[in-house]
């Protein structure tokens, strides 16, 4: 029998697929189980069977409101609980400095905790007043648990380089386990069944030619999304005169360029896998600094990220730091998502040839 070990993840989609070189690097010493929010859940089955996923919307997930750090212990659900326990995991993994994710592993009965613990080389953005603030407070619940005999980790890990990429973490505590770390491409792959005959044929009639890429527009935050005009100028200016077919992602919640051209098709996914199954049949990717990026990398593709208030340093997808697009210099990068000035200077100043630079490169590896 193979130990248990709690994978445990309770963010976004990106972050979930950024956990994924971890799991394929321990899957075979280990019987690993991930807990994680519904969009992470998501990206984990494509790979894992459902009974191996722990599902919990945590409430500081949702931005729209705000959760009670006073009532932290009421807030997580007793069934989930439970299931950990009954499980009775040998082992549990985060790679956030998070004492919210570091607490499930305590409160679940996990014996054996490793991540990172709370110290400025772990915590993200410490530089800003408000994480400052948010790492204080955590360091004092980190002490308090310990003075209590319940050590929110059992063993505590220091990031190598305050910059270094969030996979990267995920290397150490594979190390950490003594197992070899494991990233190759592709992490994700699906069928291209999942697509319409119609989106296969435009890849495959324009791939005879040259490359073809996908453009996804959308961003989880407001902050993060490059506005529209400016795509549909880099269609304009970029993409048509050289004659590089693409396909716009298109949703319900998303505003694309609008423009019509032989040169351009839209694509609406039905799910996160039938994203991942253009991403796999396409050349390359542009995105925002969100999920669909990760999900494109996942399958070896490269892929040009535009960022805007965070490093790409910290969380460009795995392999492409070098086609990462960074957002305009503001005193207050990176905020996280946390905007204190007048207007989104990180990313209403980040301009059109810089795109273009680095899709440049992208294309001449491609051809290269």
């Amino acid at each position: 029998m193979k130990p248990k070990l709690a994978l445990i993840e309770f963010r976004m989609i990106g972050d979930a697929v950024m956990a994924l070189p971890f799991l394929q690097s321990v899957r075979e010493q280990y019987d690993v189980y991930v807990c994680c929010a519904p969009g992470g859940a998501e990206v984990f089955r494509m790979i894992l069977p459902p009974e191996k996923i722990l599902c919990w919307r945590p409430p500081w997930i949702d931005e729209s409101s705000k959760y009670s750090p006073a009532k932290i212990l009421k807030q997580y659900p007793g069934e989930l609980l439970q299931q950990i326990r009954a499980l009775k995991f040998e082992t549990g993994v985060c790679s956030w400095a998070d004492p919210r994710s570091s607490l499930m592993m305590v409160m679940g009965g996990i014996p054996r905790r490793i991540g990172f613990d709370l110290q400025p080389q772990n915590y993200y953005g410490q530089e800003r007043p408000w994480r400052a603030a948010g790492l204080r407070k955590g360091q004092l619940f980190q002490r308090v648990m310990s003075t209590f005999g319940m050590p929110l980790l059992t063993e505590t890990l220091t990031r190598d380089d305050y910059l270094q990429s969030h996979v990267k973490d995920w290397a150490q505590i594979c190390r950490h386990l003594g197992e070899k770390w494991r990233p190759d491409f592709p992490w994700l792959t699906q069928l291209p069944s999942q697509l319409s005959d119609d989106v296969i044929s435009f890849v495959r009639k324009h791939q005879e030619r040259g490359p073809v890429g996908i453009i996804h527009c959308g961003a989880r935050t407001e902050a993060k999304r490059w506005p529209p005009d400016r795509f549909k100028m880099l269609l304009e200016r970029f993409f048509i005169p050289r004659n590089l077919p693409v396909i716009l992602i298109d949703l319900p919640d998303l505003t694309i360029p609008d423009l019509q051209h032989p040169l351009i098709r839209t694509f609406r996914p039905g799910s996160l896998s039938s994203y991942v199954a253009i991403s796999g049949i396409v050349d390359y990717a542009l995105c925002n600094d969100t999920g669909s990026a990760h999900l494109s990398g996942a399958t070896g593709k490269p892929v040009v990220t535009i960022f805007t208030n965070s490093l790409p340093s910290w969380f460009a997808p795995y392999g492409n730091h070098h086609l990462a697009v960074e957002g305009a210099p503001c005193p207050q990068k990176p905020c996280l998502e946390r905007c204190v000035m007048p207007s989104y200077i990180c990313r209403d100043g980040l301009t059109i040839e810089a795109v273009e630079s680095k899709l440049l490169a992208c294309l001449s590896e491609l051809s290269g």
